[in-house]
């Protein structure tokens, strides 16, 4: 195979990511409009053998992406690293494999013909990759609060970190929570908040576009709740909430990682799992009110959520529990602390619901569009300190 090297630093790899055929979150986004200007290698997180065969039988990744990279679309090439077991939890292993995975990689690389690449690491347990991809430098993404785990992972994973630091000449984070935990431990830490595919939400606004078949019979309001429902996920506030409200449908779309033993009972509750990224403004279009209702944990605290940013895009009222990030959007965003809070803020917000009021949070949604974020990083990448330290 005959290619054409790319020019020094003009192309990137990004390690540790999630599935790029998973929920559309951080890295595919930033990663699919950086690949407009530079070819991408999206190596995601390693899978053991039989996650990976179970999707590939699915369809969501190809066969051959488990020994090389696969174009997914246009600039973007994915490979999907396969273990026997998850090795996290085995440091010396894992840095057995993760010596092989970079012979790969590089392997990769030059097939690609890349050049220097600027290496993008996404978790901490990439830190061995880190000066064995002969990157022009790296940069660490953070956009979680790492310490919420069992006490055991958590040490490695903070350990890895520390090590991590000492190698990458910047840190992209989040939330200010992030800014003033990691700006203590690195000289260049930038703030880089999560955003939204804005064009692709707008779309909610759309007259013609039909509401999905299982919610046709459903009587309004309609409240919702789009995302995986995770461990932090305020289950019980949303059933305590159909409790009060039984008149109001209450809508919860994506796949459930938590006991959801709550929602028993409760006809006015329907689950209607995981959707596909191009139906959503479809079922975004019929909500009345959209929600994050989040329990405050640490990974809380620092979170920045994207489903907020897609909301306002959508031209949707937002309530959310008290995360400290959604103060920046002001009362844009209702805040509710406790139950009775909670279904008040969600009174108010059926009630404003004019065109004028869905116009102002999609304006705001404009201010913090993916495209607005590469921006930003680029600019960061190219600053004038950095590029000596390139040079050098």
């Amino acid at each position: 195979m005959t290619t054409v090297p790319h020019s020094d630093g003009n192309c990137l790899v990004c390690l540790w990511a999630c599935s790029w055929r998973g929920l559309r979150q951080r890295h595919q986004q930033i990663m699919a409009r950086l690949a407009r200007s530079m070819p991408v290698l999206y190596v995601e997180s390693p899978r053991d053998l039989w996650s990976s065969l179970r999707s590939v039988f699915r369809g969501q990744m190809q066969l051959r992406q488990m020994f090389r990279s696969c174009e997914v679309e246009t600039g973007v090439h994915v490979f999907s690293p396969v273990v026997p077991f998850s090795l996290r939890r085995y440091p010396r292993l894992n840095r057995a494999h993760l010596w092989l995975l970079a012979a790969r990689i590089r392997a990769l690389t030059r097939r690609l013909g890349f050049v220097r690449p600027v290496l993008w690491v996404s978790y901490p347990l990439a830190e061995p990759l880190v000066g064995e991809l002969g990157e022009k430098f790296a940069c660490y993404d953070c956009c979680d609060e790492l310490t919420d785990l069992p006490p055991k992972m958590a040490r490695i994973i903070l350990d890895g970190e520390e090590r991590l630091l000492r190698k990458v000449r910047m840190v992209f984070v989040t939330s200010e929570p992030l800014l003033q935990s990691l700006g203590a431990r690195h000289s260049s830490v930038h703030l880089v908040p999560n955003a939204a595919d804005v064009a692709h939400f707008a779309k909610a606004r759309t007259e013609s576009l039909p509401c999905p078949a299982d919610l046709v019979a459903l009587k309004k309001p309609l409240i919702g709740f789009i995302g995986s429902v995770q461990h932090w996920v305020d289950v019980a506030l949303v059933a305590d909430g159909a409790r009060r409200r039984p008149d109001w449908n209450w809508i919860v779309i994506g796949g459930i990682h938590k006991d959801i033993s709550c929602f028993e009972g409760l006809p006015n509750v329907h689950l209607l799992g995981t959707k596909r990224y191009e139906e959503l403004p479809a079922y975004l279009r019929q909500l009345d009110v959209c929600l994050v209702p989040f329990e405050m944990k640490p990974i809380v605290h620092a979170a920045d959520p994207i489903k907020v940013y897609e909301y306002l895009a959508a031209g949707k009222p937002v309530v959310s529990t008290a995360i400290p990030r959604l103060r920046v959007f002001g009362d844009v965003v209702r805040i509710a602390t406790g139950l009775e809070e909670f279904v008040a803020q969600i009174e108010r917000a059926l009630a404003d619901n004019s065109d004028e009021a869905a116009r102002r949070r999609m304006s705001v949604a404009r201010e913090h569009s993916w495209e607005s974020r590469v921006e930003q990083i680029v600019a960061i990448w190219n600053a004038p300190a950095v590029a000596d330290k390139n040079r050098s």
